[in-house]
């Protein structure tokens, strides 16, 4: 796990290279993750990069090919890794990516939160009260999860840096021209009853092309329920073979 809270942006000037490039790193997830970042100069640097990318997009609606969105219910996963990952979070919040599903286009996983049922004699709860783990803002509904995918980081002496940072507040308009390009699509979203008097939130996303190398790094944070920035990191491998058995 990322240790978000020693990451200090004051030494950024006088440091070695890879030092600034995990700098700059941080500085773009925790921006995502909607933390403010002290250093003005990097935020804008950063500001400077984005502003270049939307540059060399074509101008206009854009809708994604089908490869970037998830396939059909009906179609068959290649297989279904057996992987259910609890993120760090405040007592009485069980949050989880898990629900992996390979297909030959992409990865398709699940934000799972469950909670105790705050009113199990009424309707399930709406607006401000429930969590959305999606990636739409609804009305009513004031806030959604942030959640940042970084695709084949690299590792140095200072931890990550480098790679494709995804996240679940981007349109559906900006996808990658490259079709090799990594993207973050959104899905469905819904909140269910379970068993033991518990509400279930589950997002679905879908990550194009299936990677193939290297860590992923999903970050998460939500602070209308008092969820801060916490990751969890895996082997792309876990998804380019089928389990044994």
């Amino acid at each position: 796990m990322t240790e978000w809270r020693r990451v200090n942006f004051a030494i950024a000037g006088s440091s070695p290279e890879e030092w600034t490039a995990h700098l700059k790193w941080s500085a773009r997830v925790l921006r995502h993750a909607g933390v403010e970042v002290p250093d003005t100069e990097l935020s804008a640097e950063i500001d400077h990069e984005d502003r270049e990318q939307q540059t060399r997009r074509p101008i206009g609606r854009r809708v994604p090919p089908d490869f970037r969105r998830h396939p059909h219910q009906q179609e068959p996963a290649l297989y279904e890794p057996d992987l259910s990952i609890p993120f760090k979070t405040r007592k009485g919040v069980d949050l989880r990516l898990g629900r992996i599903r390979v297909f030959a286009t992409g990865v398709s996983f699940q934000l799972i939160a469950r909670i105790p049922d705050p009113h199990p004699d009424q309707g399930v709860i709406i607006g401000a009260e429930a969590m959305n783990l999606g990636f739409r803002i609804k009305p009513g509904q004031p806030h959604r999860i942030r959640l940042i995918v970084t695709v084949d980081p690299r590792r140095g002496p200072y931890g990550f840096y480098g790679g494709t940072v995804l996240a679940n507040s981007s349109s559906p308009c900006d996808f990658p021209e490259d079709p090799g390009a990594p993207w973050l699509a959104g899905g469905n979203d819904r909140c269910v009853r379970v068993g033991d008097g518990e509400l279930e939130f589950a997002a679905t996303y879908f990550l194009s092309p299936v990677p193939t190398r290297g860590k992923l790094v999903f970050t998460i944070a939500y602070p209308e329920f008092d969820i801060d920035v916490t990751d969890l990191i895996l082997d792309a491998a876990q998804f380019t073979q089928k389990p044994p058995g």
